[in-house]
């Protein structure tokens, strides 16, 4: 037994695939194979039921597979112990991020490589649900993302870190009748073009107005911002994406007010992951720098 067949046997019962598994693990199939055969002999027990459609573990697999995670995480933790011991902790954060949150991302990044060279960053944008199927699919290690209370009851296999709360508003140039507005209500934004990025959150928020004006549904964050500056449409958010980021705070050109809402529900800006899979130390050291990235921006900017 050596820890390469504990990882195969672990990616197997993640993947429900040899196929896949090997792919995973950089490995040929039949190299996987007889890795897991070779387990299976020499504990005299059947870890997994193969079959066309999927492979899933036996009862008994079950039972060494947790524990062979738990084998596994431990030499990561050892290794990764090591290195902080040895200053030279390296290796990849896998992050996933809502597109509005990038500029202050990579602050906290290049704050982070200062203090650690070694470490690499694996960045995926997209929306909110792109980001929890990263999230599930162990594809991203943790996230920034937008959520609210019931997100947090819907997905109890999360673990979640509320940040900052936030509140909905809009987004006009100065020139727009609006901008001179303390807060609107979807009635009197309902025939304002709206420019407003593809996440499945803010299309609920029109749920009740079905005719809005949506003339851009799109994640490329410049194209919204052309709009807003050429004063063609306007654009909906929470305020903490826009507070964090500098093309909107250093703007002159752009204001910010208020969208009332019935049924207001409240959001909140946070780290989600996934609750069974390993966090490690470099992950929670990542995560305290754009937590205090975060915290400083909208202190500044509140």
């Amino acid at each position: 037994m050596n820890i390469e067949q504990l990882a195969n046997i672990v990616e197997v019962a993640k993947t429900k695939s040899f196929t896949k598994a090997a792919n995973h693990r950089n490995v040929t199939l039949p190299t996987l194979s007889l890795s897991v055969s070779n387990l299976e002999k020499e504990f005299e027990i059947k870890i997994f039921h193969r079959s066309h459609s999927e492979t899933v573990p036996t009862k008994e697999g079950l039972v060494i597979i947790e524990i062979a995670k738990e084998i596994i995480e431990k030499i990561e933790n050892l290794n990764e112990s090591v290195q902080i011991l040895k200053d030279d902790l390296n290796g990849t954060i896998r992050l996933a991020s809502l597109p509005g949150f990038m500029s202050l991302i990579m602050d906290s990044v290049a704050n982070l490589n200062g203090d650690y060279p070694s470490i690499q960053l694996n960045l995926f944008e997209g929306n909110s649900n792109q980001i929890y199927d990263q999230i599930r699919n162990q594809e991203s290690d943790f996230a920034i993302i937008a959520f609210n209370d019931q997100e947090i009851r819907a997905n109890k296999e999360l673990i979640f870190e509320k940040i900052v709360a936030g509140k909905m508003v809009i987004v006009v140039n100065k020139q727009s009748p609006l901008a001179n507005r303390e807060a609107v209500t979807l009635a009197d934004i309902q025939n304002e073009p709206i420019a407003m990025h593809d996440d499945v959150k803010l299309k609920e928020i029109f749920s009740e107005y079905e005719q809005m004006n949506i003339t851009l549904l799109t994640n490329n964050v410049d194209s919204i911002r052309k709009t807003l500056v050429n004063n063609t449409a306007i654009t909906i958010g929470l305020d903490y994406s826009f507070k964090t980021d500098p093309f909107f705070y250093e703007s002159k050109d752009l204001v910010l007010v208020d969208l009332i809402k019935p049924h207001q529900v409240q959001n909140y800006i946070g780290i989600a992951r996934l609750k069974n899979a390993r966090f490690s130390e470099m992950d929670r050291i990542a995560v305290n720098y754009m937590k205090e990235a975060f915290q400083k921006c909208l202190a500044a900017n509140s």
